[in-house]
């Protein structure tokens, strides 16, 4: 197992010599192979020229060299964007961090951990001010951001490659790595350990670094200091109501409001005070919106060693900024534009390739299901089990409602006009269906019948034929069903006259269904609207599409109708 060790330094001349002699004594003494990669943070004391010397005559050692001070934590994220191994180390280069305790920070590893992190137990070297203002810290951090962050934990920790690939996705410009730790929830193991005082050199972290450190820590993973502003300016508000009372009485009682300047004065400067307090933690919010918005780079490297400083392999979501464009197909002669049915022929998912459908490719799941729902919902008000039913799928396309419906059936099938879209579902029962009135199966062979986005695709004059040949299907008293478009939905309307698929499609309403279906031998029982919420809402409000499903807001809607004899 190869195990990389990231070393971020800032000014650490003097303590170079004695990190890279404890590491290589302890890493000889295992069986597993290392790399160690420092990260020169805008170092000006020599200790870029240390680091280009030893990796002439250390392979072992890696180096980025950073174009300025970027800070401890985006050399931490430079580090493990670069780190190659199964395992991967992160560990300060005073040796308050002991590389000793590498071997058993890896045995607990292998045991299946994510995340091995190292707490402090004692604080040799740090004076009494150093110590309280660390528990502060932590007790501040634990109730205000994540309790999952561990008291006394930095970040000397070592990660698995699967905790490194989730890190690696989080890209905020204000990192709190022991906050992102924390918030991905990886199976973690805390192992103690004594710290030691710096082999060499001093702190780099002034009492004003810590301070903006702490800030970062809370204003990144919380929203507790704009809430803090709200309660205090309820506060606020209810003293100066009380001093309003207490202003009446002096007034009307005591006869004595001459003498109220003071008070005045002093409420004055609390309410400017917290009116400035609120405002401002707003626009630190506000500020740092701004700057995750720009999305500039974390660090820029300007020059390495034993390392190609070439973009490091990052998971894909991160190169995700902007959406690519929609990719061009070839125009076809205005007389060879398919339309209506003829749109299906051919590849079929090269033909829905546009803006509009690629946006909602990831709901189309969703989509299906909903349709699903409504049907089985209705076959549970009539209290029939749709587990003994026959269904038929009529224009099933590539059979994704098939695919989802098929195990609350006893059995399914479908048809289409298109071969090219039926090759996608030859795993189901499917058949291509030559003309659009002419269904390829038998009189009465289905009990359930059902139409999806169909009709708006048929011609006026050829819906009439077209139930009559879906009853035809149906045995006496069968259910058939026709979901549709619904025009009176101005989204619904933008969808289809976006889709080449649709083009010249001609939806209908929910009123002109119903008469199509009560013109032949059928009789409607039910007519509903559905999807009236969006995807990522509907769970929440549910209820409430029970509700309105007889309003015409929907995005699609349902009409179920009866074989009459």
């Amino acid at each position: 197992m190869l195990l990389s060790i990231v070393v971020p330094v800032y000014n650490e001349l003097e303590a170079l010599p004695s990190l890279f002699s404890a590491i290589r004594g302890v890493m000889t003494s295992t069986h597993h192979n290392y790399e160690i990669i420092v990260i020169d943070d805008g170092s000006v004391d020599g200790t870029s020229d240390a680091l280009k010397r030893t990796a002439e005559s250390d392979p072992h050692l890696k180096v980025l060299f950073f174009s300025r001070n970027f800070g401890h934590q985006a050399a931490i994220t430079a580090g493990l964007d670069f780190a190659s191994g199964e395992a991967v180390a992160v560990m300060d280069a005073d040796l308050q961090d002991p590389p000793e305790l590498l071997p058993e920070m890896m045995a607990l590893l292998e045991q299946g951990y994510d995340v091995v992190s190292a707490q402090r137990t004692t604080r040799t070297g740090d004076g009494m001010l150093k110590r309280y203002t660390a528990w502060l810290f932590y007790w501040v951090i634990r109730t205000m951001v994540n309790e999952r962050i561990q008291v006394e934990v930095g970040d000397f920790r070592l990660f698995s490659r699967r905790a490194i690939t989730a890190i690696r996705q989080l890209r905020e410009q204000h990192r709190f790595m022991r906050g992102m730790v924390a918030w991905l929830g990886l199976k973690e193991v805390i192992l103690p350990y004594h710290r030691n005082p710096r082999i060499a050199g001093t702190t780099k972290y002034s009492s004003w670094k810590m301070l903006r450190f702490a800030w970062t820590a809370i204003s990144s993973f919380s929203a507790l200091p704009l809430r803090l502003s709200v309660f205090f300016g309820f506060f606020v508000a209810v003293c100066g109501v009380g001093y309003a009372i207490y202003s009446v009485f002096a007034a009307y009682v005591l006869k004595a409001t001459v003498p109220g300047w003071t008070s005045l004065v002093c409420l004055n400067i609390i309410f400017s005070g917290a009116t400035l307090v609120a405002i401002g933690l707003v626009g630190e919010y506000v500020a740092r919106i701004y700057e995750e918005a720009k999305g500039r780079p974390l660090y820029v490297v300007t020059d390495s060693a034993n390392l190609n400083i070439s973009q490091p392999t990052l998971p894909k979501p991160l190169y995700c900024l902007r959406r690519p464009a929609s990719r061009k197909l070839p125009m076809k002669e205005p007389h060879e534009k398919p339309t209506g049915f003829d749109a299906y022929a051919g590849n079929y998912n090269e033909l829905i390739r546009d803006p509009i459908r690629e946006r909602f490719a990831a709901s189309n799941h969703f989509f299906f299901e909903r349709k699903l729902q409504v049907i089985r919902s209705f076959y549970g008000k009539l209290g029939i089990d749709t587990g003994k039913l026959s269904w038929l799928d009529v224009g099933c396309g590539q059979g994704h409602l098939l695919r989802l419906g098929w195990p609350y059936f006893r059995s399914a099938a479908g048809c289409d006009p298109s071969e090219g879209m039926l090759q996608s579902c030859a795993d189901l029962e499917v058949r291509h269906q030559p003309l659009i009135d002419s269904l390829p199966f038998d009189d009465s062979s289905f009990d359930f019948i059902s139409a999806v986005c169909v009709y708006h695709h048929v011609p006026d004059k050829q819906r009439p034929a077209l139930t009559d040949e879906a009853l035809r299907l149906l045995k006496p008293d069968g259910i058939f069903c026709v979901i549709e478009h619904n025009p009176l939905n101005p989204i619904a309307r933008l969808i289809v006259s976006r889709a080449p698929v649709d083009a010249e499609a001609r939806l209908l309403t929910a009123g002109q269904a119903r008469r199509l279906l009560s013109s032949v031998r059928s009789k409607v029982i039910e007519t509903q609207y559905f999807l009236i919420f969006p995807e990522r809402i509907h769970k929440y409000f549910a209820f409430l599409e029970d509700r309105l499903s007889a309003i015409p807001l929907g995005g699609q809607y349902s009409v179920f109708a009866q074989r009459c004899g």
